[in-house]
């Protein structure tokens, strides 16, 4: 049960790092010459996007479904804010 509980918990934040470092490739590959606060702004985006999937994920499994969403959708929702912030910019 534990080694379940483990292997899920790292297989998403596994995948969240590879998502992650692949936009911030992409995001290098088509501006490469960006100021340093669109990469604090992506890097701050990207963070509250981890946050906000690590405490709803954490919600549900201490059966707090509502506490999950509202916790999805106040930081992953600034996180993708965010995010489109940078793109919008950068394109």
């Amino acid at each position: 049960m534990l080694f379940t509980l483990l292997g899920n918990y790292l297989m998403k934040n596994y995948l969240l790092g590879v998502l992650s470092g692949l936009a911030g490739a992409t995001l290098y590959a088509v501006a490469p010459d960006l100021s340093w606060y669109f990469w604090l702004l992506f890097a701050a985006s990207l963070g509250l996007i981890v946050l906000s999937v690590d405490i709803y994920f954490g919600s549900r499994a201490e059966n707090q479904v509502r506490a999950g969403w509202v916790g999805l959708a106040l930081f992953g929702g600034t996180g993708a804010v965010l995010q489109a912030l940078v793109w919008s910019l950068v394109l």
